[in-house]
């Protein structure tokens, strides 16, 4: 389990905050992307586009925004409210990654064999865009240009600046405000 840097006690968030601030982020992101999707396709871009243009002006923006404002106070503002930050020794690294890599290539493969069934019998009332941003039916519907600017925004926001946030959003902000929840135990 990882140790607090700072050794002082993370203040611990009530469950109906802590579901608003696990929940509501995605869900401001799922109705962004719903505006956006109409504009990326009038534009010449795939629906993909309109999910990571959510992503950059909804879901960074506030889950940067309520680590900061958390940290309002403090010198160091991000730091402050990031309690967990002992690093993984190199040996773990050299286990854990082939093994994550491996997992999620399973998991993808397995998830492949049921998703149409949960998505024609859950969501067919969804339109395609939404529950495929990428068809691979329809990419010759767009431009080589629209194509290129979706990937690189989608390397660039999924690939690197979207986990990092991320990671500090969930990892380093809100898990530390949930330990209360183990029946006290504290680390």
């Amino acid at each position: 389990m990882a140790r607090h840097d700072a050794g002082r006690r993370t203040e611990q968030l009530a469950l109906p905050a802590l579901l608003g601030l696990f929940l509501i982020p995605g869900a401001l992101v799922t109705l962004a992307y719903v505006a956006f999707a109409p504009l990326a396709e009038a534009s010449g871009f795939p629906p993909l586009a309109a999910l990571l243009l959510a992503i950059l002006v909804v879901l960074l923006p506030i889950e940067i925004g309520v680590i900061l404002r958390a940290g309002r106070d403090q010198p160091d503002r991000i730091r402050s409210v990031i309690p967990y930050r002992r690093s993984l020794p190199l040996r773990s690294w050299l286990w854990l990654v082939p093994v994550l890599i491996l997992a999620a290539f399973v998991g993808f493969g397995l998830s492949m064999a049921f998703e149409p069934a949960v998505i024609g019998s859950l969501f067919a009332w969804l339109p395609d865009w939404f529950v495929r941003p990428i068809d691979l039916d329809r990419i010759g519907d767009y431009s080589r240009e629209a194509w290129l600017v979706t990937l690189g925004a989608y390397l660039v926001l999924n690939g690197f600046l979207g986990p990092i946030v991320e990671e500090l959003y969930f990892r380093g902000y809100l898990l530390p405000r949930w330990s209360g929840w183990d029946g006290g135990h504290h680390s």
